[in-house]
């Protein structure tokens, strides 16, 4: 395809809010999105302006020049404001982009975006680059804010406000730019997954070092909202916690954060999952709404939960653990209404390497917040003395002890690694003057001076298993090839060799997330060729017991796209039916294309999943791709061995294509506001479903009804809604009190 490169003044426009508003008043919002329409195409044209995409509730245009860009932003606004108002943002860049009728890439459109998601409703954003082109016209009034450091731009960009009379102009400390997308579905309610290692408080360590002032610390805190424990790895936070819990009586509920509870639902999720240890049924309501197809806004579930936790009737704390792993701001803003409403009887500890996004100064200032940072939690002389003569049995003089806790600066992993390699020597002396605490010292010295001691069985253990985040002894065994799994693992917890239990029946354990790195960097230096093997066992055993994301990572890891490819495709009903494509679709874009386009399913549900983010125009391009596929293809494979042959997996999706392709057409139809084309492609779907395939027929029929509705055949609607009902009702997927209430708002309307 012929590309052109060109310079461009890029905009981007969003409404607002308009997926809330699509779930509160569907009309309010497409007449909202029209209107949207109607002024963008007009004054686009009017200032010279070519669209090139609507995105859902957004635009993509670019202008030859930057004044008739920011004049047409200005006009835009102004028009917006006008009864009924539309809450729009815009952001505009100009620079190099590389332009085709089918797409626009280049840096300066990643730019145009963030800005715009810096922007307000009301406003038009700027960069600096804009500003240069038209600070001489004097009818363009501009405001500076200030100096952004935007996601996946690598300069740091200014970025000024528009603010001629009308046009808002923010507080520029109060601008907080959006940097991921949700994803959007309409499967049926659906129970998501617990792990219930992520909702389990750890047990103290055995033989650890008492520290009464931090205690004192943590139970003066009790009586303030948050409590934060702040320190970079290896300054025993989650160990602090764990201890003083088992400590005192008081309720605990615990969740251990990984990158997954970035989603705002799943985060939701396990937080009353947490809560359902202490009060059995906890949330039920909540638990409900969030399992539903089209989830209410983050704060109306908080507002439900906060509520039922007044009822509480007794005090309890709620412990995030590794918070730092969060860095989405649908997360922080939801932790945030938590803290700023936190019922009286609930208090939060957060353990992090870095200070989280929520309003920490206002709770320093209204006394509701308690910090223990690197200063607190450093070993003292007296502590670092006990951990290294009683703990771990070394017998140093006072000199020694002083030296090294000086050299380390306190710091717990440091000593521990330092008090490892101790052991055995005869010189201690010389050893603690030669021993630097750094962090890249640190790194070479668990080379050198802890992992090349041990013995060649465990050394090989440890190197062979550094690719697993969580680690069991069959896993191990299956992974390593040998049969002693378990026994090691309790071995190097008993050695203190970097290995953290995770549950009380000491199953499944993970290495210390210092010591699994430089492990890995040996393993990767030392036997690199094993790698791949070592990754391709793991995601057999992971296949085989039913731990199927694990089984694809480890796959790509191994870079056998084939069984990957195989394992992706299984994968995409459950995927689908928990509303989490965004894990998928990272996936899938790990796989080479050309793999990929030969594998018809695998191809459409990446379509699909496209379409779930908003990627609108790339969806629809794989939709024709796999059609193309299905009309020029005879043969039928389970392995691409000619480039004319289709592999089939998944034999069930495959017998199912036809209805998907025509789900996806019906999808891609209502995002254009095409109501004919819904109404079309749905009900070929419908056709083409099978009588007994209730999940994907009801929610069919579903959006059927809300075509009809839209059209305002509201008795079609009526009889369409009814029928998707007794559908759901007979599959377990609705009660009876959701479907009375909507059929009696479509009576009633």
């Amino acid at each position: 395809m012929k590309h052109s490169r060109q310079l461009a003044a890029i905009m981007f426009t969003d409404i607002e809010g308009y997926t809330a508003l699509m779930q509160q008043n569907e009309e309010k919002a497409i007449q909202a999105r029209d209107k949207h329409r109607h002024i963008f195409n007009s004054i686009t044209e009017k200032h010279n302006g070519r669209i090139l995409q609507y995105y859902g509730d957004g635009t993509l245009s670019i202008f030859d020049s930057a004044i008739d860009a920011v004049t047409c932003g200005i006009e835009m606004q102004l028009g917006f404001q006008e009864d009924p108002t539309i809450p729009v943002r815009i952001g505009i860049h100009t620079g190099d982009i590389i332009f085709s009728k089918e797409e626009i890439i280049g840096d300066s459109v990643n730019v145009a975006s963030r800005i715009e998601s810096l922007s307000v409703p009301g406003s038009v954003f700027i960069s600096d680059k804009v500003y240069d082109e038209i600070k001489n016209q004097e009818y363009i009034k501009t405001s500076m804010l200030k100096t952004f450091k935007l996601k996946n731009v690598e300069k740091p960009i200014e970025v000024y406000a528009i603010s001629n009379v009308g046009l808002i102009v923010p507080n520029p400390d109060d601008i907080k730019g959006k940097t991921h997308s949700e994803p959007s579905s309409l499967p049926q309610k659906q129970e998501q997954p617990i792990i219930a290692t992520k909702i389990y408080i750890p047990p103290p360590r055995p033989n650890i070092v008492k520290r009464p002032r931090l205690m004192e610390l943590m139970n003066e805190g009790m009586d303030r909202k948050l409590t934060l424990i702040s320190a970079p790895p290896g300054f025993g936070k989650t160990t602090l916690v764990s201890e003083w819990v088992a400590g005192h009586e008081r309720p605990t509920a615990w969740i251990s954060m990984d990158e997954g509870d970035n989603e705002p639902t799943r985060f939701l999720t396990y937080l009353v999952a947490a809560l359902r240890t202490i009060v059995e049924n906890m949330g039920d309501g909540v638990l409900g709404v969030l399992q539903s197809p089209q989830p209410p806004p983050t704060e109306s579930i908080l507002t439900a939960l906060i509520n039922k936790i007044t009822t509480f009737p007794e005090s309890f704390t709620l412990v995030l653990d590794d918070y730092h792993v969060i860095d989405t701001e649908p997360v922080e803003n939801a932790l945030t209404f938590l803290l700023e409403h936190l019922p009286p009887q609930m208090h939060l500890v957060i353990t992090t390497r870095v200070d989280p996004d929520l309003p920490l100064p206002r709770l320093r200032v209204r006394g509701q917040l308690t910090e223990l940072r690197v200063t607190d939690l450093r070993f003292t002389h007296t502590e670092a003395a006990g951990f290294l003569n009683q703990v771990m049995s070394l017998n140093l003089s006072a000199q020694d002890i002083a030296a090294l806790e000086t050299r380390t600066e306190g710091w717990v992993a440091g000593l521990q690694l330092a008090a490892l390699s101790m052991q055995g020597r005869k010189d201690i002396s010389g050893f603690i003057k030669s021993f630097a605490g750094d962090d890249r010292y640190i790194a070479d010295y668990l080379v050198e001076e802890v992992l090349q001691r041990q013995p060649d069985h465990i050394r090989s253990f440890l190197l062979q298993t550094s690719i697993l985040d969580r680690l069991n002894g069959p896993l191990c065994d299956a992974v390593t090839g040998q049969k002693d799994g378990k026994k090691m693992l309790e071995t190097l917890e008993r050695s203190n060799l970097f290995v953290v239990s995770l549950d009380d029946n000491r199953q499944w354990y993970r290495y210390h997330h210092l010591f699994a790195g430089v492990l890995l960097s040996c393993l990767m230096e030392e036997q690199s060729e094993v790698v791949i093997a070592l990754h391709r066992r793991a995601s057999e055993w992971y296949k085989k017991n039913g731990l199927s994301a694990d089984a694809i990572l480890h796959a790509l890891a191994s870079e056998d796209f084939e069984w990957a490819a195989e394992l992706i495709e299984l994968e995409w009903p459950e995927t689908n039916r928990y509303i989490q494509s965004a894990p998928w679709l990272g996936w899938v874009k790990a796989l080479p294309d050309e793999l990929v386009s030969v594998r018809p399913v695998l191809n459409i549900n990446y379509a699909c999943a496209l379409m779930d983010i908003g990627e609108m125009e790339t969806g629809e391009a794989r939709l024709l791709q796999v059609e193309e596929l299905l009309e020029t293809t005879e043969e039928i494979s389970e392995t691409p061995e000619a480039s004319n042959r289709m592999v089939i997996v998944d034999k069930e999706q495959f017998r199912l294509l036809p209805a998907t392709i025509a789900s996806a057409h019906a999808y891609l139809a209502g995002t254009l506001g095409d109501v004919a084309g819904t109404i079309k492609y749905t009900r070929q779907n419908i056709d083409l479903l099978p009588e007994d395939d209730h999940y994907r027929r009801e929610g069919a029929t579903a959006m059927l009804g809300i075509a009809y509705f839209a059209i305002g055949d509201l008795e079609a609607a009526y009889q369409t809604f009814e029928d998707s009902f007794e559908g759901m009702k007979k599959a377990g997927d609705i009660d009876d009190v959701g479907g009375t209430f909507l059929l009696a708002d479509i009576r009633i309307a």
